[in-house]
């Protein structure tokens, strides 16, 4: 029996098994993809990742990327990332990074602790997400209930978008596969359902193509969040490591928080008591919040979420009601 040494990681929750072949060839079959990527027998992973010599003197590495059964994907922000980690802690004097895949040359920044890739320029040109033959890809008459007709997009990989009022009754694992395997795409697609909350919210449900051969919807994929929304992806990682322990001063704090109890938190005050704005306005903080008195503080403070629900998220707070009703 070979023995395979390989990195888990994960980016953003998206995660990968990552085999090193540059110093080591190690063949790379279906049968291979498939024990490592299930997740009762074998490591489990959205998708296995080859790091491979470069045939270019210019380029860092070259990368492989297969879905779980086998396929392979043209490219993955996520994935891209972890193998930047890897290259980035071989060599920390570098910055930057030429990752080439099957979809071009993927540049990877380092700044910190942080990395970064640049996937490309969107494209909506139908050849090139590809699509079977010429439409509209702003318009794609796939008819989905409740949602706009799908917006259809390659960043390194074919993605469709359907915009919609609300996602909450669509079911992934029924209508994922279908879209996914319609003819329009010959290389199937990765499908996003986004409800718009607000100008600074928005829902997002994906199903990310090949993913239904281990049954289980996925948290996170990087090209999503860029055709979509990076502000979704971060929302997402902040909401979980505040709930860690110990990353909060104070645990109570969460008990305050947005959405803690069906309202939006209450503004907040520090100092200066009178503070400029950047139109040069004055402003005062509000005289309750510097009385002392606690139980007007409180009452003040639940006056203002309530008012600042209604404004923002009115679903909200009629849900709120209808709970206490």
């Amino acid at each position: 029996m070979q023995k395979i040494e390989f990195t888990k990681m994960h980016g953003l929750g998206n995660d990968f098994v990552i085999i090193d072949r540059r110093s080591k060839k190690i063949e790379i079959n279906d049968n291979l993809i498939q024990k490592l990527s299930d997740r009762r027998t074998g490591a489990g992973c959205d998708q296995l990742i080859t790091i491979n010599t470069a045939k270019k003197n210019d380029v860092d590495v070259s990368i492989d990327i297969f879905n779980p059964e086998g396929d392979k994907a043209e490219a993955c922000g996520n994935g891209t990332r972890c193998v930047a980690k890897i290259l980035f802690d071989e060599n920390n004097k570098k910055e930057t990074l030429k990752i080439i895949s099957d979809a071009g040359t993927l540049i990877a920044k380092k700044a910190g602790d942080k990395i970064s890739v640049n996937m490309g320029k969107m494209t909506t040109d139908w050849k090139k997400i590809p699509l079977t033959k010429e439409m509209d890809t702003l318009n794609i008459p796939i008819n989905i209930e409740g949602f706009d007709k799908g917006v259809a997009v390659n960043i390194g990989n074919p993605h469709i978008v359907f915009y919609g009022k609300s996602i909450e009754n669509i079911d992934l694992n029924t209508i994922g596969p279908m879209i996914e395997k319609h003819n329009f795409f010959p290389n199937k697609t990765n499908v996003e359902f986004i409800e718009v909350v607000n100008l600074n919210t928005i829902k997002m449900k994906v199903w990310e193509r090949a993913i239904d051969v281990l049954g289980f919807e996925e948290v996170s994929i990087g090209n999503y969040v860029l055709a979509g929304g990076e502000i979704a992806a971060q929302v997402l990682l902040e909401g979980c490591i505040r709930l860690i322990p110990g990353v909060l001063g104070h645990p109570e704090s969460l008990l305050e928080e947005s959405f803690s109890n069906n309202l939006l938190e209450y503004p907040h005050y520090t100092r200066p008591q009178v503070w400029v704005d950047s139109l040069g306005n004055k402003h005062d903080v509000p005289e309750v919040l510097t009385s002392g008195h606690h139980s007007n503080i409180k009452k003040w403070r639940l006056n203002k979420s309530i008012e600042k629900t209604k404004n923002i998220r009115p679903d909200m707070y009629i849900n709120k009601e209808q709970k206490q009703d």
